[in-house]
């Protein structure tokens, strides 16, 4: 899968993810935060640990399953560095991300609005981390 390709799928999802909100599909909206965030990880991933797609997908198997790999290996990436404090802050809010996201995907309780509007904040905020203070570059 091209790097841009996943740019822009992540792109995609946290913009549709502020649309739902706005349109009152609060539980649909956490599904694309959180899954915009991951899709971040993985390019992040690519791009300074330099582990391809296709790796990355084969590790994940033997390491806990896709998601927990995916974190654990992004924020690993940064260990002692200078972004250390925003790497565990965003891994961090992402991991409380996805216990909403299981809620609004699993459970019969609704995902409020603000809950909802927290999550999108969040991968926005977390898009801006990765192309303006990591720099990530496609």
């Amino acid at each position: 899968m091209p790097e841009r390709s996943l740019q822009q799928k992540s792109k995609e999802n946290i913009e549709s993810a502020d649309l739902l909100v706005d349109n009152g599909y609060f539980d649909a909206s956490v599904h694309c935060s959180y899954y915009g965030c991951l899709q971040l990880m993985k390019l992040t991933i690519k791009k300074v640990g330099n582990i391809d797609f296709k790796t990355q997908h084969i590790d994940s198997r033997d390491n806990g399953g896709s998601h927990i790999y995916i974190v654990n290996t992004f924020k690993s990436l940064f260990t002692g560095g200078k972004f250390k404090v925003g790497i565990e802050k965003h891994t961090n809010a992402i991991k409380k991300l996805k216990e909403l996201r299981v809620q609004a995907d699993y459970d019969p309780e609704r995902v409020d609005s603000l809950k909802s509007r927290s999550a999108v904040s969040l991968a926005q905020e977390f898009s801006t981390f990765i192309f303006e203070e990591i720099k990530i570059k496609i």
